[in-house]
């Protein structure tokens, strides 16, 4: 009857709020777990692409092993101030000396 009323109101409205309540920790569960699931995602990523970085690390390394040493005689060209020096030094008379039974004066 209408004596109850109010006591069914305030079973319902509590059972409501418990709903409510379960409700609220399945949505905070569900989003940490999608959380959790992107970093984990994120963390395997991020490993991946590490690998991938040092496979091509160790090509280029590996590269650079097999690859002639550089030239450097481009130092050597009359066009630059070393090339200069050494072109003229390789390229300046040899002072004469007079034959050693000769006197000097």
């Amino acid at each position: 009857g209408p004596k109850d009323l109010p006591k069914f109101a305030h079973a319902g409205g509590t059972l409501v709020g418990r709903m409510v309540v379960y409700m609220r920790k399945s949505r905070q569960g569900l989003d940490s777990f999608a959380k959790e699931h992107e970093l984990l995602q994120l963390q395997k990523e991020v490993r991946d692409t590490l690998m991938e970085l040092n496979s091509v690390r160790g090509d280029i390394q590996a590269g650079m092993s097999i690859m002639p040493q550089p030239n450097y005689g481009h130092l050597s060209h009359p066009g630059t101030a070393a090339g200069r020096e050494m072109h003229v030094a390789q390229h300046r008379p040899t002072p004469m000396h007079p034959p050693s039974n000769v006197p000097v004066a």
